[in-house]
Protein backbone atom coordinates (compact mmCIF):
# COMPACT_ATOMS: atom_id res chain seq x y z
CA UNK A 1 0.00 0.00 0.00
CA UNK A 2 1.62 3.39 -1.02
CA UNK A 3 0.04 5.89 1.10
CA UNK A 4 1.59 9.72 0.40
CA UNK A 5 3.67 11.46 3.19
CA UNK A 6 1.95 14.01 5.67
CA UNK A 7 3.29 17.51 4.55
CA UNK A 8 1.67 19.68 7.81
CA UNK A 9 2.52 17.19 10.44
CA UNK A 10 1.57 13.38 11.21
CA UNK A 11 -2.01 11.98 9.85
CA UNK A 12 -4.69 12.11 12.20
CA UNK A 13 -5.49 9.02 14.70
CA UNK A 14 -8.84 7.97 12.30
CA UNK A 15 -6.33 8.06 8.98
CA UNK A 16 -3.40 6.17 11.10
CA UNK A 17 -6.08 3.31 12.16
CA UNK A 18 -7.67 3.17 8.76
CA UNK A 19 -4.30 2.18 7.14
CA UNK A 20 -3.40 -0.22 9.48
CA UNK A 21 -6.76 -1.67 9.17
CA UNK A 22 -6.22 -1.51 5.59
CA UNK A 23 -3.34 -4.47 5.60
CA UNK A 24 -5.90 -7.06 6.73
CA UNK A 25 -6.13 -9.15 3.57
CA UNK A 26 -7.45 -13.08 2.76
CA UNK A 27 -3.28 -13.74 1.64
CA UNK A 28 -1.59 -12.35 4.72
CA UNK A 29 -0.54 -14.42 7.50
CA UNK A 30 -1.97 -12.00 10.20
CA UNK A 31 -4.96 -9.51 11.21
CA UNK A 32 -4.90 -6.33 12.19
CA UNK A 33 -7.69 -4.93 15.11
CA UNK A 34 -7.72 -1.49 17.07
CA UNK A 35 -9.92 0.02 19.77
CA UNK A 36 -9.46 3.82 20.38
CA UNK A 37 -8.20 5.13 23.78
CA UNK A 38 -8.39 8.66 25.66
CA UNK A 39 -5.04 9.44 24.08
CA UNK A 40 -5.28 7.74 20.79
CA UNK A 41 -5.51 3.94 19.89
CA UNK A 42 -4.55 0.45 20.52
CA UNK A 43 -3.69 -1.33 17.19
CA UNK A 44 -3.19 -5.43 17.87
CA UNK A 45 -1.62 -7.49 14.96
CA UNK A 46 -1.97 -11.25 15.41
CA UNK A 47 -0.24 -13.96 13.84
CA UNK A 48 -2.92 -16.21 12.68
CA UNK A 49 -2.56 -20.04 11.90
CA UNK A 50 -0.21 -21.08 14.26
CA UNK A 51 -2.05 -24.43 15.42
CA UNK A 52 -0.77 -27.85 14.65
CA UNK A 53 -2.16 -31.35 15.91
CA UNK A 54 -0.40 -34.46 15.48
CA UNK A 55 -1.27 -38.07 15.42
CA UNK A 56 0.49 -41.23 15.10
CA UNK A 57 1.03 -45.03 15.79
CA UNK A 58 3.55 -43.71 18.60
CA UNK A 59 1.64 -40.62 20.06
CA UNK A 60 -0.46 -37.68 19.84
CA UNK A 61 -0.14 -33.71 20.61
CA UNK A 62 -0.50 -30.36 19.46
CA UNK A 63 1.64 -27.23 19.36
CA UNK A 64 0.24 -23.83 19.28
CA UNK A 65 2.33 -20.79 18.32
CA UNK A 66 1.07 -17.01 18.99
CA UNK A 67 2.29 -13.62 18.33
CA UNK A 68 0.84 -10.75 18.85
CA UNK A 69 2.04 -6.64 18.19
CA UNK A 70 0.69 -4.36 20.20
CA UNK A 71 1.17 -0.82 19.03
CA UNK A 72 0.06 2.23 21.80
CA UNK A 73 -0.81 5.27 19.28
CA UNK A 74 -0.53 8.59 21.03
CA UNK A 75 -2.65 11.26 18.63
CA UNK A 76 -1.64 14.23 20.80
CA UNK A 77 2.09 13.79 19.96
CA UNK A 78 1.76 11.58 16.86
CA UNK A 79 4.43 8.73 18.81
CA UNK A 80 3.46 5.09 19.21
CA UNK A 81 5.28 2.42 21.47
CA UNK A 82 5.22 -1.18 20.92
CA UNK A 83 5.74 -4.69 22.35
CA UNK A 84 5.56 -7.95 21.33
CA UNK A 85 3.88 -11.03 22.57
CA UNK A 86 5.32 -14.76 22.09
CA UNK A 87 3.81 -17.52 23.17
CA UNK A 88 3.55 -21.42 22.88
CA UNK A 89 2.13 -24.29 24.30
CA UNK A 90 2.70 -28.03 23.52
CA UNK A 91 1.29 -31.01 24.78
CA UNK A 92 2.01 -34.73 23.79
CA UNK A 93 1.33 -38.13 24.69
CA UNK A 94 3.43 -41.62 23.26
CA UNK A 95 4.87 -44.94 23.62
CA UNK A 96 8.34 -45.33 23.19
CA UNK A 97 10.68 -48.36 24.53
CA UNK A 98 10.74 -46.37 27.84
CA UNK A 99 6.82 -46.20 28.20
CA UNK A 100 4.45 -44.42 27.79
CA UNK A 101 4.77 -40.47 28.24
CA UNK A 102 3.17 -37.24 28.63
CA UNK A 103 4.15 -33.62 28.25
CA UNK A 104 2.75 -30.18 28.45
CA UNK A 105 4.62 -27.03 28.37
CA UNK A 106 4.21 -23.30 28.05
CA UNK A 107 6.48 -20.73 27.21
CA UNK A 108 6.10 -16.79 26.72
CA UNK A 109 7.88 -13.59 26.14
CA UNK A 110 7.20 -10.23 26.89
CA UNK A 111 8.93 -7.46 25.05
CA UNK A 112 11.07 -6.66 21.54
CA UNK A 113 13.04 -8.37 19.37
CA UNK A 114 15.24 -7.95 16.12
CA UNK A 115 13.38 -9.04 13.01
CA UNK A 116 14.36 -12.24 11.40
CA UNK A 117 17.12 -13.51 14.96
CA UNK A 118 13.45 -14.52 15.95
CA UNK A 119 12.19 -17.26 13.75
CA UNK A 120 10.11 -20.08 14.68
CA UNK A 121 9.95 -23.26 13.33
CA UNK A 122 7.42 -26.30 14.28
CA UNK A 123 7.69 -29.28 12.79
CA UNK A 124 5.47 -32.08 13.62
CA UNK A 125 6.36 -35.67 12.32
CA UNK A 126 4.00 -38.51 11.71
CA UNK A 127 4.82 -42.17 11.80
CA UNK A 128 2.20 -44.43 9.38
CA UNK A 129 2.32 -47.82 7.85
CA UNK A 130 3.10 -48.61 4.51
CA UNK A 131 4.71 -50.27 2.02
CA UNK A 132 7.68 -53.23 2.79
CA UNK A 133 9.07 -50.97 5.43
CA UNK A 134 6.25 -51.07 7.13
CA UNK A 135 6.08 -47.92 8.54
CA UNK A 136 6.72 -44.20 7.01
CA UNK A 137 7.97 -41.01 8.70
CA UNK A 138 6.56 -37.57 6.98
CA UNK A 139 5.75 -33.86 8.50
CA UNK A 140 2.10 -32.82 9.08
CA UNK A 141 3.05 -29.35 9.05
CA UNK A 142 6.17 -27.38 8.68
CA UNK A 143 5.77 -23.63 9.78
CA UNK A 144 7.97 -20.77 9.96
CA UNK A 145 7.52 -17.35 10.65
CA UNK A 146 9.69 -14.31 11.49
CA UNK A 147 8.28 -10.88 13.68
CA UNK A 148 9.36 -9.09 10.57
CA UNK A 149 6.76 -10.56 8.52
CA UNK A 150 4.40 -8.20 11.00
CA UNK A 151 5.99 -5.48 12.27
CA UNK A 152 7.57 -4.29 8.80
CA UNK A 153 4.17 -3.39 7.04
CA UNK A 154 3.03 -1.71 10.14
CA UNK A 155 6.21 0.32 10.68
CA UNK A 156 6.31 1.09 7.06
CA UNK A 157 3.06 2.48 7.11
CA UNK A 158 3.08 4.42 10.61
CA UNK A 159 6.12 6.35 9.61
CA UNK A 160 5.16 7.10 5.55
CA UNK A 161 2.32 8.44 7.42
CA UNK A 162 4.70 10.65 9.85
CA UNK A 163 4.36 8.99 12.89
CA UNK A 164 7.15 8.09 14.97
CA UNK A 165 7.98 5.81 17.60
CA UNK A 166 8.62 7.92 21.37
CA UNK A 167 12.41 7.44 21.00
CA UNK A 168 14.09 7.69 17.48
CA UNK A 169 17.18 6.52 16.61
CA UNK A 170 18.90 3.70 14.64
CA UNK A 171 18.89 1.23 17.32
CA UNK A 172 15.41 1.26 18.25
CA UNK A 173 14.95 1.04 14.40
CA UNK A 174 16.27 -2.06 14.68
CA UNK A 175 13.64 -3.89 17.07
CA UNK A 176 10.96 -2.39 13.94
CA UNK A 177 11.74 -4.47 11.36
Amino acid sequence: MSVPVPTGGPAGVEDVVAALLSLNAEDVPYEVTAEPTDKGAVVTATWKGWDVRWQSFFGAGAVTKTFRLVVTLDGRRGTYAFTELHGSTRRSVGVSAGGVHAEARKDGFRGKTFGARSLKVVIAPRVTVSGERGYEVSNVATLSFTPSTIKVPVFSTLRSLGWRPRFDNGFMRRFEG
